[in-house]
């Protein structure tokens, strides 16, 4: 059994005039040159990724989008 398609015609439809909408239309968003810094202090961290150094001398874990390197023999830690 065959069937006939047809493609659907709709108008063509109307330009709407903007200065008679009961709103104004939303101004273009701009992007900062530089975008602002925000400095911030946190005292734990949630979903962090740990992992520990075959010899067991250091552990590398990630910080808010950063991967930090923490030495068991000195206690220092630094940005990887």
């Amino acid at each position: 059994m065959l069937f006939q398609t047809t493609q659907a015609q709709y108008p063509e439809p109307e330009p709407v005039d903007v200065d008679l909408l009961p709103f104004s239309p939303p101004e273009p968003y701009t992007v900062p040159d530089w975008p602002e810094q925000v400095e911030i202090s946190t005292t734990t961290m949630t979903w962090t990724n740990v992992d520990v150094a075959p010899d067991g001398s250091k552990i590398v874990f990630d910080y808010l989008g950063d991967l930090y390197e923490y030495g068991f023999d000195d206690g220092s830690s630094v940005m990887a």
